[in-house]
């Protein structure tokens, strides 16, 4: 009699832990999607993403000089006088 006192105790025990951890991992889980911090991953990650590209842009444009710059020197060009004219 005493064992199945026993099991049922421990039986119970790690059933009622097994749903608290449950239950506040649901809840955590839950509030990573509420509103408000489904807007800051969302804003953090666009703000990341704006500065990769305005990066990239702004070493594009470095590079189109250099090699700009290379290419008039190598051709003996200067000034604006060569430059095409956008109809």
């Amino acid at each position: 009699m005493f064992k199945r006192v026993r099991w049922v105790a421990v039986g119970y025990g790690l059933g009622a832990t097994t749903s608290y951890l449950a239950a506040r991992r649901l809840r955590r889980t839950a509030q990573k999607y509420t509103a408000n911090e489904v807007v800051n991953r969302v804003g953090a990650t666009v703000g990341e993403t704006a500065r990769s590209v305005q990066h990239a842009v702004t070493q594009g444009r470095e590079a189109m000089r250099d090699r700009e710059a290379e290419l008039r020197a190598s051709h003996h060009l200067s000034g604006d006088r060569h430059r095409l004219r956008a109809n």
